[in-house]
């Protein structure tokens, strides 16, 4: 214990080292009053008042926020996020919805009320309450409710969030942006290994190069996380493989022959399950051809045609290229994951702004006293 108490004090003496060196190089200098010290629960309160003294910093129990969103240290709920429906309300408040016309709520709803928590959704996974209390003060507003007097909605939520060409008025529902943006951290972990924020995940929850298949939430993890690893099947699904070496691309359960076809949904005999995981390198022979007495026993002639005009896999065409789906160029966009989040229920007979009996928007005002 003498020991590791030693090597914590060099360690800490080494960090002041480096920071000076930093600041005497750059011309910058450490703000020592917004500087926070936060130890692990597991670290004893004298230790972590020494490590403090050491730093020459403050410790806390909480480390606040950063860019608005709260630095978590443990299991949060609805009341974490408290003051971004604080914030919501306190805006829609200073409005009066009853002197602006459903197209200028419209507006309010879209450019304000769904940006101002655009941070947070695309960096964590809310409550699903939060989310949903969130929108509730949207429809409130959108409808014309104000604290004295309730109004109706006149058409279901899933309606109005459809878009403008189908009747709707275009707003998006909270948990389907939030679940759009976890699908493109989802797809930043395969295109994004380069950049740091992708490479702490990799090594905090231990995927193996070059592909992880699939995310499996080992506890203990975070929300980001799991939410991550729930939403990964759908994510698998919106992949279309470009063969390379054949060494990542699941023969059986990959979309690698054409954009609609996984082969483990047309087989003409039951599979052996060790092979279901296997990959399409596996189903080559050493001299670099197809497999066929591993491949015919299981699927119908017009699909083994497709496979014979496919060139098998060889190790000069590199590793295996990844592509999104749902856009022409194969790269993500949060439009189309949009789209698959948030599936459209059928459209409108009449635009909703039609079927209010509203136009352009407009102020309401009201007649002066001497009219």
């Amino acid at each position: 214990m003498e020991c590791l108490s030693q090597a914590i004090h060099l360690v800490i003496l080494l960090l002041n080292t480096i920071l000076d060196d930093f600041c005497q190089s750059s011309g910058q200098a450490i703000n020592i009053d917004k500087t926070l010290m936060y130890c692990s629960p597991n670290v004893s309160m004298e230790r972590a008042l020494s490590l403090s003294s050491l730093m020459g910093v403050r410790l806390v129990a909480d480390l606040g926020k950063y860019l608005g969103a709260p630095l978590l240290h443990g299991r949060f709920s609805k009341t974490t996020y408290q003051d971004l429906t604080f914030t919501i309300r306190r805006r829609v408040d200073h409005w009066r919805p009853d002197r602006i016309a459903l197209a200028g709520r419209s507006v309010l709803c879209q450019s304000i009320l769904q940006s101002i928590p655009g941070y947070l959704l695309q960096c964590t996974a809310l409550p699903k309450g939060v989310l949903d209390s969130l929108d509730r003060v949207r429809r409130s507003f959108l409808w014309g409710t104000i604290p004295v007097t309730k109004k109706l909605s006149l058409v279901a939520w899933d309606m109005v969030c459809q878009p403008k060409n189908r009747g709707g008025l275009g707003l998006r529902k909270l948990r389907n942006i939030n679940t759009t943006f976890l699908l493109k951290l989802a797809w930043g972990l395969i295109f994004g290994s380069a950049k740091l924020y992708y490479q702490v995940l990799k090594a905090k929850y231990g995927w193996p190069p070059p592909f992880p298949s699939p995310a499996r939430p080992s506890p203990p993890t975070t929300v980001l996380w799991r939410q991550i690893s729930l939403l990964w099947s759908t994510g698998l699904q919106c992949i279309r493989w470009s063969l390379g070496d054949g060494r990542t691309t699941g023969f059986w359960l990959d979309r690698w022959l054409d954009a609609d076809t996984r082969l483990i949904d047309l087989l003409t005999a039951p599979l052996p399950p060790s092979d279901v995981q296997r990959r399409v390198a596996s189903y080559t022979t050493t001299s670099g051809q197809w497999n066929w007495g591993d491949i015919r026993p299981y699927l119908l002639h017009d699909l083994l045609f497709k496979i014979a005009a496919t060139p098998p896999p060889h190790a000069f065409l590199g590793p295996d290229r990844p592509s999104w789906l749902h856009t022409a160029t194969g790269s993500f966009s949060t439009a189309s994951a949009m789209r698959l989040s948030a599936p459209l229920p059928g459209t409108l007979s009449k635009p909703i702004g039609l079927m209010c009996g509203t136009g352009r928007a407009r102020l309401k005002s009201k007649p002066s006293s001497g009219s």
